[in-house]
């Protein structure tokens, strides 16, 4: 992606204002359980071993990393999954090849899963998730519902922000950068 000056100017501001604040929030607003250190690092080294195997699709790196992080989420709560995945794409960045600044492509990524992390969250504890004991099949609702509101707030984020980030105005011929600008 061909990333100009006002690209990362406005993407470093949205970092700014977006990511504190969905740590913040994380942090104070929703629920988590205590932490077993052990776990959480053999997740963490599961988690680097998956990252470290992307699919590339068309500019874009697929990777699995979403099964680890769901996992996470159930089990210790929206920050664990907010931090997992930023040391994801921590590692990301240093294991897939590509022309786009490192830094623009953590805060970009960053500002997207903070987000995505924030709404999954929400409407898994709206629709009566916990992370302490549920009936099975209020665990299957509440998760299910998860998961399909992460992938699609997800896509939807991804497909939004690269469009504002290639569109071109009409009368000018001249990039356009929406709200970004």
């Amino acid at each position: 992606m061909n990333v100009t000056a006002a690209n990362k100017r406005n993407i470093y501001v949205l970092w700014l204002l977006i990511v504190p604040f969905a740590f913040y929030a994380a942090l104070n607003f929703f629920p988590s359980n205590s932490y077993d250190y052990l776990n959480m690092i053999i997740y963490l080294l599961f988690l680097i071993a998956i990252m470290m195997i992307s699919i590339p699709v068309d500019r874009v790196s697929i990777t699995l990393e979403r099964w680890i992080i769901f996992s996470l989420f159930f089990q210790y709560g929206v920050l664990s999954e907010m931090v997992f995945m930023q040391i994801a794409m921590f590692v990301l960045l240093f294991t897939l090849k590509s022309s786009t600044p490192k830094t623009f492509r953590f805060a970009f990524n960053s500002i997207v899963f903070s987000v995505v992390s924030l709404v999954g969250g929400y409407v898994f504890y709206a629709f009566g998730g916990s992370l302490q004991n549920m009936s099975l099949a209020n665990f299957f609702i509440a998760g299910f519902i998860y998961a399909s509101v992460y992938s699609l707030v997800n896509s939807a984020l991804l497909i939004l922000i690269f469009k504002m980030l290639k569109q071109k105005n009409a009368v000018t011929k001249k990039p356009c950068y929406g709200i970004l600008s």
